[in-house]
């Protein structure tokens, strides 16, 4: 009795010691890990502007901060709210040079989500960009490789009906993902369209092209 107590206490023990080093770890790499979080979301908001086109060695970081300016506007449809973002194409902000507006929904197999750029006119897309994907590797996951979002630097056409929406190519073998991302993207289009036409009804777009 006495050796199956000491037992489960040596237990117990262990797990308290390496419950509160993992603790102990994350609490210290917390900082680090939203610092690494932020920095790539800032170098896929530059990439899909393609605000560092010719150079060697962007400052993804600076290049956000002086020629990305983020807002939000309300789905007037839903109340949601879209983060919303005008490029610019110098750091003083004078000249506008494309918008975009971020996305989100579920996936084959969990959440995926994303910005996608379009031309000034809104008519034509200017490219995309995944953030996050739980999908198939060398399936579903491949609507994060250029051989699917390359096709949106190609300037799909937007409709122009009430309900915006564009047609996107399939991925081979990861049908369910490919008419997931097709019903999200139309979604999100639909919305942001709703949205970007009420607060300029509303004349709340100062700031924002």
């Amino acid at each position: 009795m006495k050796q199956a107590l000491k037992t489960v206490g040596f237990m117990v023990l262990i797990a308290f010691v390496f419950g509160a080093g993992v603790t102990g770890i994350r609490l210290a790499t917390r900082e680090t890990l939203e610092r690494n979080r932020a920095l790539a979301f800032q170098r896929a908001l530059v990439t899909v502007f393609a605000l560092a086109e010719g150079e060697t060695s962007p400052d993804y970081a600076k290049l956000y901060q002086e020629r990305i300016v983020a807002a939000k506007l309300a789905d007037p449809a839903t109340g949601r709210q879209i983060d919303v973002y005008t490029a610019y194409a110098d750091a003083a902000r004078q000249t506008p040079a494309a918008v975009g507006f971020a996305f989100t929904g579920l996936g084959f197999w969990g959440p995926i989500s994303g910005v996608v750029a379009l031309e000034l006119d809104r008519r034509t897309t200017r490219g995309l960009v995944i953030l996050e994907q739980q999908e198939t590797p060398g399936l579903g996951g491949r609507v994060a490789e250029e051989e699917f979002t390359g096709q949106f630097q190609k300037g799909l056409a937007i409709a122009a009906a009430a309900e915006r929406s564009l047609r996107v190519d399939t991925i081979t073998g990861a049908t369910q993902t490919s008419m997931a991302m097709d019903r999200m993207l139309n979604e999100a289009l639909a919305a942001y369209g709703r949205a970007w036409q009420a607060a300029n009804q509303g004349g709340q777009t100062d700031g924002l092209r």
